[in-house]
């Protein structure tokens, strides 16, 4: 069911603080904040992968090629698909994703740990709590499958230079609406997005519900970054997927609510379409 708009309101965030913010992203600090730990959010974001990914063919595997578009600097929607497909792409604009994403990838110990996740999805996956050795696996196939760490620019088109609809699934996550405030600019930036999807492949998408700016505590002192963020519901996900190229028909959104009230929006939406 798509829920209408209520109206939001606005803090008062002054537009030089969010369009400065990207030069002081600190990606630690992101994940620090919304990933040191396993609430309502990012349990639901876990299972999202797990049930997209348990409906695909095992044969998928054999041919399957992925991109995560501005993946920042996590790696939870691999967890699931590590095991059904064949090819995984990692992309974002900031360097210090890249850098984080790289960290975990060659096995650094300094790394963000994501175990819990892993042990997370696992348990989700097969009703059993895994192994040690059955996590180590996994993580193991994460950093064999993904033979691709790049930038990209969703204002771009296309968004990875010499790249066009070379890929059979597209993983993007907050990625679009956080890019700026501007609903229109938002919508360009799906359809630059979009034109990386093959005919008949499916887009996986999760974007934050009503929110007006995204934010980052850093320290005491720092204080808190602000982010532009695009004010959208799950309509706006229907209509922008429809007018990019996407089989209406297949289009199925739903949503879950912002787990703490510090969070600057009202919950997370989640959406997949087959692109016509």
């Amino acid at each position: 069911m798509i829920s209408e708009k209520p109206e939001v309101q606005t803090p008062e965030v002054q537009t030089t603080e969010i369009t400065e913010a990207w030069a002081h992203f600190d990606a630690r600090a992101y994940l620090n904040e919304y990933y040191s730990d396993l609430g309502s959010e990012n349990m639901a974001f876990l299972n999202y992968y797990v049930r997209f990914f348990a409906s695909l063919p095992d044969n998928a595997v054999n041919t399957t090629k992925l991109l995560d578009f501005g993946s920042g600097p996590t790696i939870y929607p691999l967890i699931a698909a590590a095991t059904k497909v064949n090819e995984i792409h990692v992309c974002d604009y900031l360097e210090p994703n890249l850098a984080e994403l790289n960290l975990w990838l060659s096995g650094d110990r300094s790394a963000f740990d994501w175990r819990e996740f892993v042990k997370t999805t696992i348990e989700m996956e097969t009703s059993a709590t895994p192994t040690d050795r059955e996590i180590a696996a996994r993580e193991a196939a994460i950093r064999d499958r993904t033979t691709k760490v790049m930038p990209c620019d969703a204002s771009q088109l296309p968004p990875i230079p010499g790249m066009t609809a070379a890929y059979d699934i597209l993983v993007t996550n907050s990625c679009a609406e956080a890019a700026t405030n501007d609903y229109n600019e938002w919508q360009r930036f799906v359809a630059n997005i979009a034109a990386l999807i093959k005919s008949g492949g499916t887009i996986v998408m999760s974007a934050v519900k009503g929110a007006n700016f995204g934010s980052i505590e850093q320290s005491e002192a720092d204080g808190s970054l602000y982010f532009p963020t695009v004010s959208i519901f799950e309509q706006d996900l229907v209509d922008v997927l429809t007018k990019v190229g996407f089989e209406p028909s297949s289009i199925v959104v739903e949503s879950v609510p912002s787990d703490r009230p510090s969070r600057k929006y009202q919950g997370i939406m989640f959406a997949t379409a087959i692109k016509n």
